[in-house]
């Protein structure tokens, strides 16, 4: 995508997130607040993608804040919002707050035993950022994700 198709993309995104901000919206179309969490996602990865660090962290805020209010810290979505959260620390060169947002996706994916591509996408993550993947509890964590993917 180029950058006029990110500020499109991010448009949509905005527009649904009006209509998951209204409460009978959500009821009707049976999406609970999984479609408000993940309008807020959206938007942070376009945001992200055009360079716009706050405002994608600040979306990606949002969306957190969204499922801690209603309860959705098990949800997959949850786990994307923050694995894009730990994204977002990689690009900014934060890495060990990247790698706390990554371990704590891994930690629900164990947890909740979700079998997803996003466990593939925590593999390439914790590797790309793991200087010494020969630290044990790293090492375990890339093995237990790596037999969920398979």
């Amino acid at each position: 995508m180029d950058m006029t198709e990110y500020d499109v993309a991010e448009s949509f995104y905005t527009e649904s997130l009006n209509c998951f901000s209204q409460e009978s919206v959500r009821n009707t179309i049976n999406l609970g607040h999984n479609g408000l969490l993940m309008s807020y996602n959206n938007i942070g990865v376009c945001r992200l993608r055009l360079g716009d660090m706050n405002g994608a962290s600040n979306h990606f805020k949002q969306a957190i804040t969204v499922a801690q209010k209603f309860n959705l810290l098990t949800s997959i979505d949850y786990v994307t919002v923050i694995r894009n959260m730990g994204r977002l620390f990689v690009l900014t060169g934060e890495h060990n707050n990247a790698m706390r947002y990554f371990l704590s996706s891994a930690s629900i994916v164990f947890k909740y035993k979700y079998r997803d591509p996003l466990c593939g996408q925590l593999i390439k993550d914790i590797s790309n950022i793991t200087t010494n993947v020969k630290q044990k509890k790293i090492r375990r964590i890339l093995k237990q994700l790596q037999a969920l993917v398979q």
